[in-house]
């Protein structure tokens, strides 16, 4: 097969503060071309070793969370509405209990955490023996009413069920021995966990013990990696990966362009996840591969000339592997291994495209959303066996 122009990842990342090096195998080593990396704030990702880490503002995050050759993960920004997110004793946290229930019991820094620091706490919750809606025993925390998703790290010593309620329905969870963070989209503005019958939730037990960590509350249809807080809110700032390549590498008149990817969310028609070849920061002259309204298109644009056609329906944290070639007859896309369809041509170039972005060419919109396993840059129109093998999930 040919050799990509550049590379990134495919379990070869070369990281540091503000850069992200692509690789070069014609050399073997990493090319001294660096994408630029924004983020100004840390973040948090999953390790090689299944741990949380932290990376420093503006570091790029190889997240291992889906894929064990690691993933770029860029996000959008987000802020956590939970002001104590480890620390469950907080005056911050209401225990509340109600009938037969007693208030929950919080044993600070207890376990290991998903972290791997001791920073964890224990938490016994009593509903005694009542059966109504008025015996309970719950942990709370408040925050500014509206659309949003609550997380939680949670873990028992053996199996447990306990129930959670984001302002909305209580929903019965049952709680294996290794760390799961759980996820509940909602409207309001509180976040109860605990023991409470009745709202529908069968099985109920009367007390449980298990152990919580990394709670979050964000404005949002999905959680996003955690954002720690210790006193107040606090928030991630979006990721951005703009600048890689140059008019050397990148060929003005034929090539092809590769994604091996997982988003975090379906895109729509006003939010969408973009990787784009152009000209710096105009728009007459670029090719795109986006997520646009659920549905991956390849789009090219020569001279104001649109040609946008859908590939595949695209969904949530589901890998997909696409290409797009260009070259003066014409444009072919393939996915997941389907053999190459010719979609529109030709293409003529007004203006030299000079960068590779993961956003829009302004870098002010589309920003990519997920993780990117694998992406590569030929300066050449691969065959369509070649394309069919490059794209086989």
């Amino acid at each position: 097969m040919a050799t990509p122009k550049l590379k990134l990842g495919n379990d070869k990342w070369a990281t540091k503060q503000r850069s992200l090096l692509a690789f070069n195998d014609e050399g073997n080593n990493f090319k001294s071309l660096p994408f630029n990396v924004e983020r100004l704030s840390g973040g948090s990702y999953v390790g090689r070793n299944g741990l949380i880490q932290y990376a420093a503002t503006e570091e790029p995050r190889i997240d291992f969370t889906n894929y064990s050759k690691g993933a770029l993960l860029l996000e959008p920004q987000r802020t956590n509405l939970i002001t104590y997110s480890e620390d469950f004793s907080d005056g911050s946290w209401l225990k509340q209990s109600g009938g037969t229930g007693t208030a929950p019991v919080v044993t600070s820094d207890n376990t290991i955490s998903p972290d791997g620091t001791q920073n964890a706490d224990k938490i016994v919750f009593d509903k005694g023996s009542g059966s109504s809606t008025s015996d309970l025993s719950i942990l709370t925390a408040s925050f500014t009413p509206q659309s949003n998703t609550a997380s939680i790290y949670v873990k028992a010593d053996t199996p447990q069920r306990i129930v959670i309620r984001n302002s909305g329905t209580w929903v019965g969870y049952d709680i294996g021995t290794e760390w799961t963070r759980i996820e509940k989209t909602d409207t309001g503005g509180s976040l109860q966990i605990g023991l409470r019958d009745g709202y529908g939730v069968a099985d109920v037990p009367n007390t449980a013990t298990v152990y919580l960590w990394g709670a979050q509350v964000e404005a949002g249809s999905y959680a996003t990696s955690y954002i720690p807080t210790a006193g107040s809110t606090a928030t991630r700032i979006k990721d951005l990966v703009t600048d890689g390549g140059n008019e050397y590498v990148i060929n003005n008149t034929a090539g092809t362009l590769f994604l091996d990817c997982e988003l975090a969310a379906r895109g729509t028609s006003s939010v969408y996840s973009r990787v784009i070849i152009c000209r710096d920061t105009t728009t007459t002259t670029r090719i795109i591969l986006d997520d646009f309204g659920g549905n991956w298109r390849a789009v090219l644009i020569s001279g104001g000339t649109d040609a946008a056609p859908t590939i595949v329906a695209s969904s949530a944290n589901t890998r997909i592997k696409l290409a797009i070639t260009y070259d003066n007859t014409g444009v072919k896309t393939s996915y997941n291994g389907t053999d190459a369809v010719f979609t529109s041509g030709p293409f003529g170039p007004t203006t030299t495209m000079n960068k590779i972005k993961f956003s829009n060419a302004a870098e002010n919109g589309s920003f990519f959303n997920g993780w990117v396993n694998d992406f590569q840059y030929f300066d050449e129109v691969l065959t369509d066996a070649e394309l069919k093998t490059l794209t086989t999930l």
